[in-house]
């Protein structure tokens, strides 16, 4: 006579694997985050490079598409990404936002999944202030909206403005929901907030990478 299984016994085998799957999906996902994360800081890198060696041979950060160095004002929309690809290769191609492509996968409000990159002259207005349309830039910034899947800076933010953001409170004004444009838990549009995964894999704010500022105002 053949012995089987007794219910008990596939219960208690049941609940096993059910504890087992509640711990191991958490830390799979966990680690599926942080993967991106750091494919994101490597992305940002790559265009650091070539946004400072683009700076080396031409005296200063690339112009937004189609504006050439001798306009001194412009009104287009400030992506200055599309001359580290031509004529000069300075990057084969923008990376793709790996945040934003998860977003287009589900939301088809989503218009581009690549890297935002804007080129800013600091120094330029009456006040010191940054400006977008007057050239040659000598700052720059791109980031990647980070696993909130928030954008928490609705155009060009410069540093100090992120700095001063932050000091609103926890959260500050940060930011408005990439896939549908509008602000979430400020009316401001977003002027930036940092991710910091010291508040969870999953948290508010973007991962950003500014340069070009300390060329202008040292320390």
């Amino acid at each position: 006579m053949k012995k089987g299984f007794t219910l008990i016994e596939l219960l208690i085998v049941v609940a096993i694997i059910a504890i087992l799957a509640a711990i191991a999906v958490p830390n799979f996902l966990e680690a599926q985050t942080r993967s991106r994360v750091s494919r994101a800081m490597n992305d940002l890198r790559t265009i650091s490079l070539a946004m400072e060696s683009y700076y080396v041979d031409n005296g200063g950060y690339p112009p937004s598409s189609g504006d050439s160095w001798l306009t001194s004002n412009t009104t287009s929309s400030y992506m200055a990404r599309e001359h580290l690809t031509t004529p000069i290769s300075y990057l084969n191609s923008i990376p793709a936002d790996v945040f934003r492509v998860i977003g287009s996968a589900t939301n088809p409000m989503v218009q581009e999944t690549i890297y935002r990159v804007y080129a800013v002259n600091y120094g330029a207005k009456a006040n010191g202030g940054p400006s977008y349309n007057k050239y040659p830039y000598n700052g720059w910034m791109t980031w990647t909206i980070g696993p909130d899947m928030l954008t928490n800076a609705h155009g060009y933010r410069t540093w100090p403005a992120i700095l001063k953001n932050e000091g609103l409170g926890d959260a500050g004004a940060y930011g408005v929901d990439f896939t549908t444009d509008q602000p979430i838990g400020g009316s401001t549009g977003g002027n930036g907030l940092r991710y910091d995964p010291t508040n969870g894999t999953v948290s508010f704010g973007d991962i950003y990478r500014h340069e070009g500022e300390a060329k202008v105002r040292p320390g």
